[in-house]
């Protein structure tokens, strides 16, 4: 309850009554405390909450049982260094050397990169991003610094300065241990300790020497597999259907596609399909491929080929149409940047196929089975070609002469009829548009 105030004496020095106290509690009561509240007076219009007590965050355990690493180091942002004409010229006038890097990577990143990468400080570091997509680094050089030898160091040279230098280069000769490094894709070559023991022994000059040459590719199905049947020893030995594995056949006899289909082949996907000879020459059908890819259409002809190839149908190789280029410039910003351009290219690409001496049913299959198979991104265009069978015009000539001989009379008199009737229909008309105007 809220506390009273006491009663002020009378002016004529009366003492007050008695009830007075109880009368100004009562007061009070009634009106409560919060009567003669007086609000705040604001003078801005800005409301901010109240300064509360902010801790520090106390981890009690780790989130991460360790850091990850650098998402973005100086491997991860210089992809490659460029050596076209205009990169030559920035680099021996302006002292700048020109890189592509990576799309998320950003000036400072860049700067970091080149320092720990090759040793030098840039000046300053300027970006663009080509129509392709990738990033271009622009990276100037201090005064200390000549690009030109950097470049040397770091720009592998052009085919053409290649083929300019034709003098043959003098190699040391190798002191080592003689390793044969084609011995690895053997069955009895040498394993993994063994091969690290010799290498272990050596120093860094026959090391150097021993792997200059890049290591040889397999290429026969000796060294893919270890183990090889050639069908005929005088074929070639390279990836081809015609020198592939064949356990089930005999070696040297020939055979048919049915049995090389049902043969073990070890890859037989990446292979080149075997491709029928045409007999007759007559086209059966062909396949327009379209794709904004390169590296899909490609996936995709080549699967086309190959079910071509196990349905017995006589198809071309891929044939590579003209590709379709669409460019068109968009402005940036309709007001004070309408002069900022920007410029997209849209490149469609395209293969064919074409099939001939296929019944229409197979063809149908062909296209059936590629429509419930379809790759995401490549689009296909079918045409299939169907002929009428022989002595089609005999047939017709029969059904011309059997109505021919239908008795002319009665043709006549039918002819007739409908005369009749269409003079008839007319005169009613006649009729009635009288009896409607009087």
């Amino acid at each position: 309850m809220a506390a009273t105030k006491p009663t002020k004496k009378a002016a004529s020095g009366k003492p007050a009554p008695k009830d007075s106290k109880a009368k100004a509690a009562k007061k009070a009561a009634l009106q409560g405390v919060h009567s003669h509240a007086s609000r705040k007076t604001r003078t801005s219009a800005s409301f901010h909450r109240p300064k509360t007590l902010r801790l520090a965050r106390d981890p009690k355990y780790p989130r991460k049982s360790i850091p990850h690493a650098p998402r973005m180091d100086q491997f991860r942002t210089i992809v490659s260094p460029l050596n076209t004409e205009s990169a030559m010229k920035k680099i021996e006038e302006h002292n700048t050397l020109v890189f592509i890097v990576d799309i998320r990577s950003n000036k400072r990143q860049i700067k970091d990169a080149v320092k720990k990468l090759y040793d030098v400080q840039a000046a300053k570091i300027n970006t663009l991003i080509r129509p392709d997509g990738k990033k271009k680094a622009y990276v100037r050089l201090t005064a200390d610094h000549d690009a030109l030898d950097v470049a040397n160091k770091v720009i592998p040279p052009s085919p053409s300065d290649e083929s300019k230098s034709n003098k043959p280069k003098d190699t040391k000769p190798h002191k080592g241990k003689d390793i044969d490094l084609g011995a690895l894709v053997s069955e009895d070559g040498l394993s993994y300790s063994e091969l690290q023991k010799a290498l272990s022994n050596m120093s860094e000059d026959e090391l150097e020497t021993l792997f200059k040459d890049p290591p040889r590719f397999a290429e026969t199905e000796s060294e893919m597999f270890g183990k090889v049947e050639i069908l005929d020893e005088g074929r070639p030995t390279r990836l081809d259907p015609d020198s592939l594995p064949t356990p089930p056949l005999e070696p040297g006899k020939p055979y048919t596609e049915e049995q090389y289909a049902a043969s073990l082949v070890h890859g037989r996907g990446v292979h080149v399909p075997i491709y029928h000879k045409p007999k007759y020459g007559i086209p059966a059908g062909n396949i327009h491929f379209r794709s904004h890819h390169p590296e899909l259409l490609d996936l995709f002809t080549h699967f086309a080929a190959h079910a071509a190839s196990s349905l017995g149908i006589p198809c071309s190789r891929p044939v590579h149409l003209p590709n379709k280029r669409t460019l068109w410039t968009v402005l940036r910003s309709p007001f004070a940047h309408k002069k900022s351009q920007e410029n997209f290219e849209r490149i469609v690409y395209k293969r064919a196929l074409k099939a001939w001496d296929a019944d229409p049913e197979v063809i149908d299959r062909w296209f059936k089975y590629l429509r419930r198979h379809a790759m995401g991104g490549v689009g296909m265009r079918t045409t299939k070609w169907e002929r009428m069978p022989l002595s089609v015009g005999k047939a017709r000539m029969e059904t011309v002469s059997k109505l021919e001989s239908v008795n002319g009379k009665r043709i006549k008199a039918l002819g007739q009829k409908i005369i009749a009737a269409e003079l008839a229909a007319q005169q009613k008309t006649k009729v009635a548009a009288s009896t409607s105007s009087a």
